[in-house]
């Protein structure tokens, strides 16, 4: 049923990438379309599928005008995709869904209110993985400006680097794209949105799930994912640093970067890339990344002497630490955000 709170209807664009999800892009597809909101569109971006995915989609396009199927011929990867959608696109507000996940049903009509009503930039709901646990980050106050320091630092720890999620004014993306990697194209994108300093309001409310596909690329690591995954850290500092804001953004970024560095060689299987992983990862520690870091030395003396094995069950334990660390953060935020 239209939801007749939301003054004016506006559009809103949903982009979804598709790549050999012929078992799961139903299940997404029709989320969306069951979505009390009902004025939106879908714009299905089809790239290098060599299942039914196309067939698919010309089926379920075939009885819903608003889904329209696009199919890539020339480029691959979720980042043409999305790119793509985004120039045929023509909704106000824009959304990014894998083609993998779905939408729980008030998603929008809950998402789009703050923004029609001008209190946002854009809006972020919170996330169930698989269903059966919610994202790991609490929000400490429901309205964050990134034009002001302490909330730019505090925006960027807890909307994190996904795209999905999230309901975005085209305006606040202008002419922003997904640069073209295969790993951390999501972490640039949502970089130069905060250089931006947008307002963000989170949603309280489950509205995305999650599914941790093992087949999606982030499972199927390769040397040129393992490329990827230092690449965008340099271009985010860069990115940073031509914006002015390295001073504000700075502590951060290093931070995910030793983090998202040691999570994918968590997700790594076979040894040959693990050894090469290693080699890489002591290249980036002794870059210019880490220009301030007085621990530098120390660290890369011991990763360097250090088996693959051993490796593996330190990481699992600063992981094990993080978590931790998490736990009180959220709670110290769960009572920040009663008291407000």
């Amino acid at each position: 049923m239209h939801d007749k709170s939301i003054a004016g209807s506006p559009l809103v664009s949903f982009i979804v990438p598709v790549r050999n999800l012929e078992n799961l892009i139903e299940r997404c597809i029709r989320s969306i379309q069951e979505q009390s909101y009902t004025d939106f569109e879908i714009i299905a971006v089809e790239n290098g599928s060599t299942d039914a995915s196309w067939n698919k989609l010309l089926n379920l396009s075939s009885t819903d005008k608003r889904i329209r199927p696009f199919r890539l011929t020339d480029c691959t990867g979720v980042a043409a995709a999305r790119n793509f959608g985004l120039r045929k696109s023509i909704g106000k507000f824009i959304c990014f869904v894998d083609g993998d996940d779905f939408l729980y049903p008030d998603f929008i009509s809950r998402m789009i209110k703050p923004l029609v009503e001008g209190q946002a930039d854009y809006t972020i709901c919170d996330m169930t993985y698989d269903g059966n646990k919610r994202g790991t980050r609490t929000f400490p106050k429901n309205r964050i400006d990134f034009s002001i320091e302490s909330e730019y630092k505090l925006g960027l720890r807890l909307s994190a680097g996904s795209s999905c999620g999230k309901l975005f004014r085209r305006n606040l993306i202008g002419s922003t794209e997904f640069p073209n990697l295969p790993i951390g194209e999501d972490s640039l994108f949502m970089l130069e949105i905060y250089t931006k300093k947008p307002v963000l309001v989170h949603v309280p409310y489950i509205g995305y799930y999650y599914y941790q596909n093992p087949e999606s690329s982030m499972h199927d690591l390769t040397i040129d994912k393992i490329d990827s995954s230092f690449t965008f850290l340099y271009q985010g500092k860069s990115l940073l640093q031509a914006k002015k804001q390295w001073n504000i953004a700075g502590a951060y970024w290093k931070s995910r970067a030793k983090m998202n560095s040691i999570e994918r060689f968590q997700q790594l299987k076979r040894r040959e890339l693990k050894a090469y992983w290693k080699t890489q990862f002591i290249s980036f520690l002794k870059s210019d990344f880490f220009d301030d870091d007085m621990l530098k030395p120390l660290i890369i003396a011991i990763i360097r002497i250090s088996p693959v094995i051993l490796l593996k069950w330190i990481f699992t334990l600063l992981f094990t630490m993080l978590n931790v660390a998490r736990f009180f953060v959220n709670q110290k935020n769960s009572i920040l955000r009663k008291s407000n």
